[in-house]
Order: structure tokens, then C-alpha cells, then sequence
């Protein structure tokens, strides 16, 4: 019977995320998982995936899969939702053997008709496994967790981002430009480059794509259906006040 442990809830970037836990010596990194991002429709020829564990250490490890609605806060912050039952994934516990891999299947179940994507994220994590330290008098615990993102979207699937608000905000004594960017299409975006012109009282002036000024919207994700808040750094030329932004934006994904 295999003993869980929590982990601590991983940070995303474009799809991919680790954590790991240790005490006692330091650890190297056991395993991996790929691929880290699966795209899926639900129809029957494109709602399977096949993910790879493979075993880097010399003894054997246990692994779990678990698949959780994801959720995105408005400030970007990932969250994990309730465990989906739309996906069948086999198997969902598995022992790799040392320097070894093993095959990990997840098929789609769930409606044959969307009306956007739909995010999850699968945690698989290494089942602690407590053994001896060798030269160092101890024993050591050890667990990693990745976080692979599936999406799964209808056929057509695009996405459609609005610059819906724009607003001077003060907070810790430091004065931003609040926007809030709201994805209206079917699919999820992330930002490549974006460029704002923001006018205010003094006139207009223009946030160039790839500057200080708008780095914090570079690589971000909204997801279909979602909205997002970004802080961004005041313009020195405008006078602290009331606002109308526009958005022109690349994306690496839409």
C-alpha cells in the first residue's frame, strides 16, 4: 500500500511545472514525464494521449497521475480544480523500474461537443519512498511532482482578446496601470509581444512591445472564457489619472 504525501502546489509556465520535496542530503531529480503539454479534441481520433515516464535513478519508483480542472485567478495565480472524471488515464499508480520507463495512457470520456476549451492540468508525483542515505548516518525522503497542461478543444478553436478596462491604481505606495485583458473566443491566447497606447490628460503616448514597460504581459496565458488583471508600471509621461488604452499584441499561441 503506497503512503501519500502532499506536495506543495506547483508554479505553471506555458504548460509546464515541478516541484520536489526533500529532507535530509540533497536529491537529485529521479524521473521525468513527457510530454508536458497535450492538445486534444474530443472526437475519437484525436482524444488520446500517450505520456512517457522514465526512471533516471538506480532503484525503483512509485508515481501517481491525478487529472484536476485548472483554474487561473485574475492575477495569474494557478489553481487546482476539482478531479476531473472526463478522462480515463491508465494507469493512474505505476512502479518504473530503475533506469526503466513506463507508458501512460489518458483517452478523453467526457461531451463529444464543446463550446470551447476546456484546461486541465495532470499532477504526477513520485510516491515518497523512504531508504537509506549511504555515508550518512540517515535516511532520506524524497518527491518530485510534475504538472503536464492538456486542453481539450472543439474543431476551429480560436481565441478573441479584448482590452476591456484600463485605470490608474496605487498599491504599496507605487502608482500602475491596471488593465484587464478578457478572452471572448473559444480557445486559450498566450502573449508573445504587446504593444499599448494609453491617453490620458497629457495626450497619448505608446508602451512599446518587448520594453520594461510591458514585459509582464509577455508569455501570459487567458484562458477562453477567462479574464486577466496586469499591473504594469505607470507611464512617466502621463499624469497620474483617468485613461483610455488599446491593445496590438502577437501571440505565440491564439
Amino acid at each position: 500500500m503506497f503512503h501519500h504525501h502532499r506536495l506543495a502546489q506547483a508554479a505553471a509556465a506555458l504548460g509546464l511545472a515541478l516541484t520536489s520535496l526533500t529532507s535530509g542530503p540533497a536529491a537529485a531529480q529521479s524521473y521525468e514525464i513527457s510530454p508536458l503539454l497535450a492538445e486534444l479534441q474530443p472526437t475519437a481520433s484525436r482524444s488520446e494521449q500517450t505520456f512517457r515516464v522514465l526512471n533516471k535513478s538506480d532503484t525503483p519508483i512509485a508515481v501517481e497521475a491525478i487529472i484536476r480542472q485548472r483554474l487561473v485567478s485574475d492575477s495569474g495565480q494557478n489553481l487546482d480544480g476539482e478531479i476531473s472524471e472526463d478522462f480515463i488515464l491508465v494507469p493512474p499508480q505505476m512502479v518504473v523500474p530503475a533506469q526503466g520507463s513506463q507508458t501512460l495512457r489518458l483517452r478523453w470520456i467526457g461531451e463529444p461537443q464543446l463550446e470551447r476549451e476546456l484546461p486541465f492540468r495532470m499532477r504526477v508525483r513520485q510516491i515518497p519512498v523512504t531508504f537509506d542515505a549511504p555515508g550518512e548516518g540517515g535516511r532520506v525522503t524524497v518527491a518530485f511532482s510534475y504538472v503536464a497542461n492538456i486542453y481539450v478543444a472543439p474543431p476551429g478553436a480560436a481565441s478573441d482578446i479584448a482590452l476591456t478596462k484600463a485605470e490608474p491604481l496605487e498599491s504599496e505606495g507605487k502608482r500602475h496601470l491596471a488593465i484587464t485583458l478578457e478572452n471572448r473566443g473559444t480557445k486559450r491566447a498566450v502573449i508573445d509581444k504587446a504593444e499599448l497606447q494609453v491617453t490620458g490628460a497629457d495626450g497619448a503616448t505608446s508602451l512599446a512591445a518587448g520594453s520594461p514597460a510591458t514585459e509582464a504581459l509577455t508569455t501570459q496565458t487567458i484562458l477562453a472564457g477567462a479574464s486577466r488583471v496586469f499591473l504594469l508600471p505607470w507611464p512617466d509621461a502621463l499624469t497620474f489619472g483617468p485613461i483610455t488604452a488599446s491593445l496590438n499584441a502577437q501571440y505565440l499561441i491564439r
